[in-house]
């Protein structure tokens, strides 16, 4: 598994969502950038 260092969590969490096929669960994200669901749920009301 790829590391991802918090300095470039929010662009992963970026990319992920703008490339993926099909949506992303919350819960997902959050595991994969190493943020709080409630820290996705607020960065996606962002984007």
């Amino acid at each position: 598994m790829a590391v991802i260092f918090p300095e470039e969590a929010t662009a992963v969490l970026e990319a992920l969502i703008f490339v993926a096929a099909k949506p992303i669960p919350t819960e997902t994200l959050s595991r994969l950038t190493g943020y709080s669901a409630r820290d996705v749920d607020e960065l996606l009301s962002k984007l």
